[in-house]
């Protein structure tokens, strides 16, 4: 759930920074899929503080009418400088297609392994709002903004470790319930031990 949580985080926040550029051409009558394609610096399946969007990255999507079945619809698009892609799906295509987000091809010499459990994403194209539950895909008006796509180098990067920690320790900062628990637990235990002490030294002083 965490990993959804900051994925979402991050791609939500660049598509909205695109939609001014995705809308002076829209159709009201089709479906609009948009992702982020980015480099997995790390090799750790999401998006952190080291990755980096890919300009020019090939992905492809393709829809079918039964799960597995021969492709329907195909179409490919190569991401914009913001590692954004958009694909315009009209109604024409079946509603309950099974389709697929594939990262085909990256355009980075030293980002280009596909990520296999990261490299194609199925999701059901539904012209109506999915499901909450289905965390592949967000909808926002006649828009699907699909869970971000990678490659990866062949070895992640040497301060990948660091970044992990600062990240780790940046949301215990944030306020991590327990932590703040247990803080608030040591406070509250410590007036006794105070209060203790005084009385202690007001029997001697008698």
């Amino acid at each position: 759930m965490e990993k959804y949580s900051s994925t979402f985080a991050l791609v939500s926040a660049l598509c909205f920074s695109a939609l001014l550029g995705f809308a002076c051409c829209e159709n009201p009558d089709s479906i609009y899929v948009i992702g982020l394609v980015y480099c997995d610096n790390c090799h750790v399946g999401f998006p952190t503080t080291s990755s980096k969007v890919i300009e020019g990255a090939e992905v492809h999507l393709e829809c079918s009418d039964n799960k597995g079945g021969a492709p329907t619809y195909r179409e490919w698009k190569k991401t914009n400088s913001e590692g954004m892609y958009e694909f315009e799906v009209t109604k024409k295509v079946n509603v309950n297609s099974y389709c697929e987000i594939i990262a085909f091809e990256s355009n980075l010499d030293d980002c280009r392994n596909i990520v296999h459990d990261d490299a194609s994403q199925e999701l059901k194209l539904k012209f109506t709002k999915p499901s909450p539950n289905d965390k592949r895909i967000v909808a926002f008006g006649n828009k699907r903004f699909a869970a971000p796509i990678s490659f990866q180098p062949d070895h992640p990067l040497q301060n990948c470790a660091e970044h992990h920690s600062e990240e780790e320790h940046d949301k215990e900062e944030e306020g991590d319930p327990r932590h703040k628990h247990e803080e608030e637990h040591n406070e509250e235990g410590d007036a006794p031990q105070h209060q203790h002490e005084d009385e202690h030294e007001h029997e001697e002083a008698h």
